[in-house]
């Protein structure tokens, strides 16, 4: 986790509904002085936004409507948004877009006005080429060396490589060894393609090789195996993204590869230059060189940005939401910021760093101490510290009930149950209503108070809590059969745990019964039973009644009552009580039963 945060001075929120990859977003200069940032969502709505982040003392402005270009709606998902100079005689630079079965290209045309409100802006399609397959992705680079002019390479679902030299199709392959397609990147010094194959392998591809294949093979699939890679490495693991970079001093190309568990660097020729194992899942990430240095910016799962200088970790920070796409911009007045969007359409501008400071704090005053009133101030202090510890002690030494006084009061009048059970069938269920009071006889900074019971039964609510309390806290909760298990036990447990001012904590408990007709109902009385038990007693005996009072109108009889579970087709219990001599007798064939009303 990161103490630092990135500083956001510009932000927008696309519309609801609509969903972003790492493949919705580029940055380009579009013949400007400046970067434009174009995103196209997978509902079809391509944007153009210019920030213009004008400085007003000393601070940034943030969006403002002139900020957003041009706004056109396609009516094919966009899957991926490229540029380049994908125009016959034209040094623009123009902007590709790649939907399912459609490529298209796109000039952006800006008329100025008078006054910046009377700007026009257009977003005119110069040509499209109709897919015959699904696309995946594209890349776009000046194949074969050619000069000022970018050619189009888009990958299909079923692992075909389209090629389009500007307003042409020339020609068609087959990946050999193919899967799932893959992110693909150009190179522009070698003049080769990089993806993934179906063995976790980044194979490298010659552009002549391909070409020569599509010429020869036109759409023949089983010719594929006929194109030789120039170079493979092994990776192991599925790729992320892929990304490449040029050593302009020593004339030198980096493949860059974020994978789900490691990041890689290779040169052109397919020698590996480091490799870093990433303790977090990666998002997305962008690249760059400064000095023969390569930079990373990878995001991780927990919306962390981590900026490495080759292997080395160099700056963290946390990022205010999680993004799919990372790019760095160029702005009018930011140089270098960064760029992010998150799936749900979430734009936002920030950089690293902190704002400064104006505050200065004043000179110290240097002033006479006064001994004596130091003195007076220490002794206060003191007398409240053992005064304080004074008052622990007492807690930790008083009798209970004179500390905190538990009261529960168990209603033998049920309700019906409001609320959800495992119960195979809870159709007449009933929950028994509990009642706790509890009072304290000191001052406490916390006091919570917790229910429970044996399972199947459960306590809804369970938990009470108070800070600072003062006066006598009451708290109502109710059970009820949870689950068609066996009952081992009626007794309702209340737990008060107790903090003093100076974190001394104690605990007090306190138990009560509840009535049997929570899961039992009554019954006609057995004559006999496989189990017996007699229990004597050395004081006058309890009438049935008074030991059962929630079955006192069912009950016809004073000396035998009976009664049986209503969740399931248990044994009925009866509770005997002998006519000459102090005993009872409780008899059924099932001893689960027996235990429970004991």
């Amino acid at each position: 986790m990161s103490l630092f945060k990135t500083r956001s001075f510009w932000a927008t929120q696309s519309e609801d509904d609509e969903y972003f990859d790492q493949n919705s977003m580029i940055l380009t200069q579009l013949n400007g002085d400046s970067d434009y940032i174009i995103t196209g969502s997978q509902s079809g709505v391509l944007r153009i936004l210019k920030p213009s982040c004008t400085v007003t003392e000393n601070e940034l402005s943030g969006f403002a409507p002139n900020d957003l270009v041009i706004e056109k709606i396609f009516d094919q998902p966009i899957l991926q948004l490229g540029y380049g100079r994908l125009v016959s005689g034209s040094q623009n630079y123009q902007t590709a877009v790649l939907s399912p079965r459609r490529l298209s290209v796109h000039l952006l045309k800006i008329k100025e006005g008078q006054t910046e409100h009377g700007t026009q802006n257009t977003f005119e399609t110069l040509y499209e080429h109709h897919l015959s397959r699904s696309a995946a992705n594209f890349t776009i680079g000046p194949f074969g060396g050619s000069q000022n002019r970018d050619f189009i390479c888009v990958q299909s679902l079923d692992g075909v490589l389209s090629f389009f030299e500007q307003e042409n199709q020339t020609f068609c392959c087959f990946l050999p060894d193919f899967l799932l397609p893959s992110p693909m990147v150009y190179v522009k010094k070698t003049d080769t393609f990089l993806t993934l194959d179906g063995s976790w392998n980044i194979v490298c591809y010659r552009y002549n090789s391909l070409s020569e294949v599509g010429e020869r093979t036109e759409n023949d699939p089983r010719s594929s195996s006929k194109i030789a890679p120039l170079w493979s490495y092994f990776l192991g693991e599925p790729i992320i993204d892929i990304n490449t970079v040029e050593d302009e001093f020593n004339k030198i190309s980096y493949i860059l590869i974020l994978g789900e568990r490691n990041y890689f660097c290779i040169y052109e020729t397919g020698r590996l230059t480091f490799m870093k194992k990433l303790e977090y899942s990666p998002i997305c990430f962008e690249v760059y060189m400064i000095k023969e240095k390569i930079f990373s910016l990878i995001v991780s799962e927990t919306s962390d940005l981590l900026v490495y200088e080759n292997t080395k970790l160099k700056w963290s920070a946390k990022l205010q939401f999680l993004p799919v796409c990372l790019k760095r911009a160029f702005l009018k007045h930011v140089k270098g910021s960064l760029v992010l969007l998150s799936e749900e359409g979430r734009l936002e501008c920030c950089y690293l760093g902190t704002e400064p400071s104006l505050f200065v704090a004043p000179p110290l005053v240097e002033r006479e101490l006064d001994l004596e009133k130091i003195e007076e101030e220490l002794k206060t202090l003191n007398e409240r510290i053992r005064e304080s510890y004074g008052n622990d002690l007492k807690f930790a030494n008083q009798n209970p009930e004179k500390e905190i006084t538990i009261k529960i009061q168990v209603s033998n009048e049920l309700l019906p149950c409001v609320y959800e059970t495992n119960l195979k069938d809870p159709k007449d269920l009933q929950m028994c209503p509990i009642k706790v009071e509890v009072t304290p006889q000191m001052a406490f900074d916390e006091i919570q108070i917790s229910v429970s019971a044996s399972k199947p039964i459960k306590i809804t609510p369970d938990i009470d809590f108070h800070l600072h309390p003062e006066d006598i806290m009451k708290f109502e909760c109710f059970a009820f059969l949870y689950e068609d298990l066996e009952v081992p036990s009626l007794t309702v447990n209340v737990s008060v745990t107790v903090i003093s001012s100076l974190g001394s904590a104690r605990n007090f408990n306190k138990s009560d019964m509840l009535p049997i007709k929570l899961i039992a109902e009554s019954c006609t009385p057995q004559k006999d039973g496989n189990h017996k038990i007699t229990l004597s007693v050395t004081q006058n005996v309890v009438p049935l009644l008074t030991l059962f009072p929630e079955f006192s109108e069912e009950t016809k009889t004073s000396n035998a009552i009976a009664f049986k579970r209503f969740y399931d087709s248990g044994q009925p219990v009866t509770v005997l009580l002998a006519k000459s001599s102090d005993r009872y007798r409780i008899q059924s064939s099932s001893t689960l039963c027996q235990m429970l009303t004991i």
